[in-house]
């Protein structure tokens, strides 16, 4: 993931993925907004001002954007996910 941290930006870090899909039921006891979209869970923390970070493979591809994190993992909304919302909203 590169990110931009307050303080310290452009930081990557690396991680592996722990778990491809998960539900935003399963990493927060709230969902105002109802999200259904899959986000694939990564073993890398995240810091506040991080969302929006992209998540690159081993390729050096994007692969996903940051949406949210623990102390533990942090939480990459896919960019297929992206790139079909974008698209049902005709952008």
């Amino acid at each position: 993931m590169l990110s931009w941290p307050c303080c310290r930006n452009r930081t990557a870090v690396e991680g592996n993925v722990s778990h491809r899909g998960r539900d935003m039921d399963d990493i927060s006891l709230q969902n105002p907004f109802n999200l259904t979209t899959k986000m694939a869970e990564v073993d890398i923390t995240s810091d506040v001002g991080s969302s929006g970070a992209v998540l690159f493979d081993a390729w050096g591809e994007g692969v996903g954007m940051l949406h949210g994190g623990d102390k533990c993992f942090s939480y990459f909304i896919s960019l297929d996910a992206i790139r079909q919302t974008l698209a049902q909203w005709g952008k």
